[in-house]
């Protein structure tokens, strides 16, 4: 878990400041890192055990891409899940 842990974070770095002028800026992303990795680990890795990587690295893979940005709803989209806001958010700008 730790491995995965540290690949994904690793995968976020060029997206985060180091500057510490920016660092209340981005409590608010290192937060929602936090929220999803814990609900990843909670709702996946810790169900069963993996014996092998490459089976986890597909369960994570199938659960981000399927679950967590297609269906889970999102208290920061306003409970609605990514593919429903947006839906919406581009029909706005259309309109």
């Amino acid at each position: 878990w730790h491995q995965l842990r540290h690949h994904m974070a690793s995968a976020f770095a060029p997206f985060v400041s180091t500057d510490n002028r920016w660092a209340a800026a981005e409590a608010p992303t290192t937060t929602a890192c936090e929220s999803f990795f814990k609900t990843l680990k909670s709702d996946l890795v810790d169900r069963r055990s993996w014996p092998d990587k490459a089976e986890l690295r597909t369960a994570v893979f199938d659960s981000i891409e399927c679950f967590y940005n297609r269906q889970r709803r999102h208290s920061s989209l306003g409970y609605l899940s990514p593919a429903e806001y947006e839906k919406i958010t581009t029909n706005e700008r259309a309109a």
